[in-house]
């Protein structure tokens, strides 16, 4: 009988701590079996590689840590900065979602 495989896919959301715009999204997949990285480690990665890639300051970017099925959909996504919650814009994004950006791209 073959092995039943059943990956974890989360997604670290950096998102502007002011607006609620999404800068970033890094998508983590665990495999079964193998181990997990701590949450806190996900979200001081992301943090510093979004800062760097946005050229921001780390104090200007919060990141919350989601199943990246919530990110799913046709729909246009911020985060709620005082639920840290993500939550779906007024209007339709692209199709597998969209996300606001604030900040410049990488130069």
């Amino acid at each position: 009988m073959a092995k039943s495989f059943s990956p974890k896919a989360m997604a670290v959301v950096a998102y502007d701590k002011r607006t609620g715009a999404i800068v970033h999204v890094h998508h983590v997949i665990t495999m079964t079996g193998a181990r997990q990285t701590p949450e806190k480690d996900l979200r001081k990665t992301a943090l510093q590689d979004t800062a760097d890639r946005c050229g921001r300051r780390v104090s200007e970017i919060d990141t919350i840590v989601v199943e990246s099925k919530q990110l799913e959909g046709p729909k246009t996504f911020r985060v709620d900065p005082a639920k840290r919650k993500v939550v779906a814009s007024k209007g339709q994004g692209q199709s597998g979602g969209s996300f606001g950006t604030t900040f410049p791209p990488p130069k």
